[in-house]
């Protein structure tokens, strides 16, 4: 739905409007506070009914992407009663990685 909703918000602004605010993007503009410190993405991906190549799909992974304004980012990816979870991290946002993810690892244990 959130797919179908967005295409629809898209193809109602008029093409100049679009092109006015396309041109005004700064890409290299950084915001003077952050409004977080992490993302969650959550993919539920439904029943392990899916196959690939023949073979079935036991587990759906995803790796959210980084920006310069979110350097911790975290994916939890599941089908049927499997769950993967992806963290991908900026050493300036995390300083110690591999301790975020030793602890991160002993809670959801």
């Amino acid at each position: 739905p959130a797919l179908a909703a967005e295409a629809a918000a898209l193809a109602a602004v008029p093409a100049p409007v679009l092109r006015w605010g396309v041109g005004r993007f700064d890409p290299d503009r950084r915001s003077e506070a952050v409004s977080g410190n992490t993302v969650v993405s959550s993919v539920h991906r439904g029943p392990a009914d899916l196959s690939f190549g023949g073979a079935p799909v036991v587990l759906t992974a995803g790796f959210p992407a980084l920006s310069p304004m979110m350097g911790l980012v975290h994916g939890v990816h599941g089908i049927g009663d499997t769950i993967a979870i992806s963290v991908h991290a900026a050493e300036s946002a995390v300083g110690d990685v591999e301790a975020y993810l030793d602890r991160l690892d002993h809670e959801l244990r």
